[in-house]
């Protein structure tokens, strides 16, 4: 049986916000930023991709 795992609203929200600062650094010119949003990014996404494989088992 296949199990998925949905994100709640909250964190999709989340997700969404980390995107648009991603993309409000670039369009600005603001390398720093869009590293440092990325940066966030990214280890915001590890910390959610194993709390939903941790409901899944």
């Amino acid at each position: 049986m296949k199990r998925e795992a949905a994100l709640p609203s909250v964190e999709m929200r989340r997700l969404f916000d980390e995107h648009e600062a991603i993309l409000d650094a670039i369009q600005s010119g603001d390398e720093e930023q869009a590293r440092a949003a990325m940066r966030d990014h990214l280890k915001n996404s590890q910390t959610r991709y194993r709390s939903m494989l941790r409901t899944l088992r």
